[in-house]
């Protein structure tokens, strides 16, 4: 990244996804620790076998992995929540385990 080899592919998505919206104003139940306002979060989740075995079964059917089948219930919520359409929700790489995949675009699933 220091070199400038991704200059041309940030430069490509910047043009492509635009200005990003204005974040927006959740209710929340309690108030966020000073200075931590804006800031990105992290949601831990584990699930019980039964209930993953519903999402998995779930994702089957509608031709999905059981990742997007959670970031599009994911992106409901917001909606749901906030009334907007678009939402931007950042997620870490994911079995990226293979140098060959590192620089890749999309979620792989074991």
């Amino acid at each position: 990244i220091e070199n400038g080899l991704l200059d041309d592919d940030i430069a490509y998505w910047r043009d492509t996804l635009g200005a990003l919206p204005p974040l927006a104003p959740f209710p929340t139940d309690r108030t966020p620790p000073a200075g931590t306002a804006g800031t990105l979060q992290q949601i831990d989740l584990e699930l019980r076998d039964a209930d993953l075995g519903r999402l998995r079964a779930f994702a089957g059917e509608n031709g999905c992995s059981v990742y997007g089948a959670l970031m599009t219930a994911f992106h409901v919520a917001l909606y749901l929540r906030s009334g907007r359409r678009h939402q931007i929700v950042s997620a870490n790489l994911s079995n990226r385990h293979h140098p060959a995949l590192e620089r890749t675009v999309g979620n792989y699933a074991d």
